[in-house]
């Protein structure tokens, strides 16, 4: 026996027998009803709302969640001068993307509107996301490239298929298990369709 209480084998567990199984799995299994359910209790449940807008303003904050690169040439881990003198450039870039524009595709978001989006997200359904497009000509825009929020229910593997060794609920992996990418379907899966006309 081991020494965790949890562990003992004594009569006030002995019906409790869980079941050891892969945290993907259970993921795979159960994340969409409880995504949808933390998201409904978001929008009907006052008490919770006010729990993660509380967490989101006191994350996010006026300017929107702060980015510092950490931009490394190689693995060393000492940072050159001219590593240094990058990661500046870079800090530099995305400020001038971030202050005062709009940095989501459809123009209307500033950058600590979308960061709230996307960290409020993660609150509730445990994922956010934003995929990079390129839309040149938006309003109050530094650039071209910009970022879109996606709905979580969006990542899934392609054509829905199962989980594989490289693919897990829409996150692909290398070899060494390392994410390097996700596929997202192109419209939500839950979307409502009207019915095609028999005319």
């Amino acid at each position: 026996m081991g020494v965790n209480a949890a562990a003992e084998t004594n009569r006030f567990f002995a019906d409790w027998n869980p079941q050891a199984t892969d945290a993907n799995d259970e993921a795979a299994q159960d994340a969409a009803t409880i995504a949808a359910r933390s998201w409904d209790l978001w929008r009907n449940d006052p008490y919770y709302r006010a729990l993660i807008e509380t967490q989101v303003e006191l994350c996010v904050g006026a300017e929107g969640l702060r980015f510092r690169s950490l931009y490394q040439e190689d693995s060393s881990p000492d940072t050159s001068p001219a590593e240094q003198s990058q990661r500046y450039e870079i800090d530099a870039v995305i400020r001038r993307a971030t202050v005062r524009t709009r940095l989501d595709a459809a123009g209307l978001l500033t950058y600590p509107e979308m960061s709230e989006q996307v960290y409020r997200s993660c609150k509730i359904t445990g994922s956010g996301y934003a995929i990079r497009v390129w839309k040149p000509g938006r309003p109050d825009a530094y650039q071209g490239t910009c970022w879109r929020t996606i709905d979580s229910s969006r990542v899934s593997n392609p054509g829905n298929g199962a989980d594989t060794e490289r693919l897990v609920m829409g996150h692909e992996l290398d070899a060494d298990g390392r994410e390097v990418a996700i596929h997202v379907q192109r419209t939500h899966p839950h979307v409502l369709r009207t019915a095609p006309s028999s005319e």
